[in-house]
């Protein structure tokens, strides 16, 4: 039985990479964003499309 697939959230908690992946949004730092999230196997593309949503809104996202 195949498990149910992680949120994106999930990963970066369970990875330990949670903390950083929210101080480089803080700071605008879309580099260091997208770096963490490849991190966790989030593909560059996907993961500059993320970071750049999250940034264009980052009340939205909580930050």
């Amino acid at each position: 039985m195949k498990s149910p697939a992680m949120t994106l959230n999930e990963k970066l908690y369970l990875s330990g990479l949670m903390s950083d992946f929210e101080k480089a949004i803080k700071k605008n730092r879309k580099e260091d964003a997208v770096g963490i999230l490849l991190q966790i196997d989030i593909e560059r593309i996907k993961g500059s499309e993320i970071v750049e949503t999250i940034l264009n809104n980052k009340k939205k996202y909580g930050f």
